[in-house]
């Protein structure tokens, strides 16, 4: 009776072990994987409609940081650093840091840390009735996307086509 219990634990304990093994491999792995490109919406963490803060990336150095109810707080430009830290520089000339992990972005804002979390990949601006979204162009060369864009829909399909051309000229 002994050999039988022995003869079916050992099996048992060989299987809950490769399990174990198989699925601290695959968090490893998690983990270690890069985090996905920076570029597009993150928002913060209201749910009462128009009161979250967003921040905004594009894929040729910008950012925008803004509210729905207040408007736009701060445009600027971006670089990637090591260790999934990002440098803000206002065109204000005011300094920020973010750092991103895999769960949220945090932005370190004067004396606040401020989470956002990834909404979409495409870059995109909600303001104000009346309030044109601000115009980025590939960073350091001064342009800026067509001016026809009159409404905020009409500015996220103008600067989705402008960022596929400028990618198809890249490409």
């Amino acid at each position: 009776m002994h050999n039988v219990k022995s003869s079916v634990r050992i099996p048992i304990l060989v299987t809950a072990l490769a399990c174990s093994l198989a699925f601290n491999l695959v968090q490893y792995a998690a983990k270690k994987a890069p985090l996905p490109p920076l570029g597009g919406t993150y928002r913060t963490a209201e749910t009462t409609p128009g009161a979250g803060a967003y921040l905004v990336f594009d894929r040729n150095g910008n950012y925008c940081r803004y509210a729905q109810a207040q408007g736009v707080f701060e445009i600027g430009t971006y670089a990637e650093g090591g260790e999934n830290q990002i440098s803000l520089t206002a065109s204000t000339g005011a300094y920020r840091c973010v750092l991103r992990t895999r769960d949220a972005t945090y932005l370190f804002a004067d004396a606040d840390l401020i989470s956002f979390t990834k909404q979409s990949d495409i870059p995109s601006f909600s303001g104000r009735a009346g309030e044109h979204p601000p115009e980025w162009g590939p960073a350091g060369t001064g342009q800026s996307l067509p001016a026809a864009a009159k409404t905020h829909s009409e500015y996220n399909a103008t600067h989705e086509r402008y960022e596929s051309t400028e990618t198809a000229k890249s490409g």
